[in-house]
């Protein structure tokens, strides 16, 4: 379970919103956009090793 579906279930649970805990939907934020970037840039080093093995001649 996500951060942030935990977050939604808690705010659930209080009748609120996930918004209502400050701190704790900052928190799943950053660490959502932490997640988001490292993808981007995982996708990137793979792209980059598959175009750089494409240059080399095997024998």
């Amino acid at each position: 379970m996500s951060k942030m579906k935990l977050l939604e279930f808690l705010a659930k649970i209080h009748g609120t919103n996930s918004r209502s805990f400050p701190s704790q939907y900052e928190e799943v934020l950053r660490d959502e956009e932490e997640r988001a970037q490292a993808r981007i840039e995982a996708r990137a080093g793979t792209s980059a090793m598959a175009s750089a093995s494409s240059g080399f001649s095997h024998p």
